[in-house]
């Protein structure tokens, strides 16, 4: 049943339109929370089948709601990998770290020296362009714990001459 909205409301968007205007923007955001291409359409697409049952009611602030459930799948599964990989660390390919190895760029790098939760402000922050408030209503903390998780991971990654100041000190000299 299609319910009306006020006039001052924008008409509701369907999955479909939803999916068609804010799919490139959710991948990218995705891929910058795990720096893999194919985990990164894993996670947008378990977190559309996640949000569907409940579309009616979310569609309103589908995007959010849509962030928060890649959040939240992205969390799972490296709570999974971690048991994963202790079981099965000697168990990787040669191949498979060459792989790695091969599409590992400098910014993913300097991503990964981060805590999750420093990473995933990080990407929020600067990547998708969200301001601490908005942040810390996705993540169910603070503005002022996400300033303070944005500057510690800011400094983590300036101690270890992230490619991004490492860049910027050979531009200056």
């Amino acid at each position: 049943m299609l319910v009306t909205q006020p006039s001052s409301r924008a008409t509701p968007l369907s999955v479909e339109d939803f999916a068609r205007r804010n799919l490139d923007t959710l991948y990218r955001f995705a891929y910058a929370l795990c720096g893999n291409r194919a985990t990164a359409e894993d996670l947008v697409a378990n977190a559309f089948v996640k949000c569907l049952p409940h579309w009616n009611n979310i569609r309103h602030s589908a995007s959010g709601y849509m962030r928060r459930a890649i959040v939240n799948e992205h969390l799972n599964q490296v709570r999974r990998q971690s048991v994963t990989s202790v079981l099965s660390a000697d168990l990787e390919s040669e191949e498979d770290v060459a792989m790695r190895a091969v599409n590992t760029v400098d910014a993913l790098r300097a991503l990964e020296t981060l805590s999750l939760m420093q990473r995933t402000v990080v990407v929020l922050r600067f990547i998708d362009g969200m301001s601490s408030g908005d942040i810390g209503k996705l993540l169910g903390k603070a503005p002022g714990s996400v300033r303070r998780i944005t500057h510690e991971a800011l400094q983590t990654l300036r101690s270890n001459g992230s490619p991004t100041e490492t860049d910027n000190r050979a531009a200056r000299e």
